[in-house]
């Protein structure tokens, strides 16, 4: 059980700038590392809404990835 974050920022076409950061171990390394690949394979995104974007050229997301097992009380 535990919580992943990762820090990283998206241009305003959607694509990955620079590498996501480890913000917050889950404390399981495999857990961390599909993570992290699991960010890889969803950029590009679609491009943020123009509001967001207004006056920058990059955004700032954090991503918490939550995980559970509901065999392990």
């Amino acid at each position: 059980q535990g919580v992943v974050v990762y820090a990283f920022m998206v241009d305003r076409t959607g694509q990955l700038v620079g590498t996501p950061r480890l913000a917050r171990s889950s404390g399981f390394a495999d857990f961390d590392a599909a993570a992290l690949r699991a960010i890889r394979a969803t950029l590009p995104t679609a491009p943020p809404p123009s509001a967001l974007m207004e006056g920058r050229s990059e955004i700032p997301v954090r991503l918490h990835l939550d995980f559970s097992n509901p065999m392990v009380r």
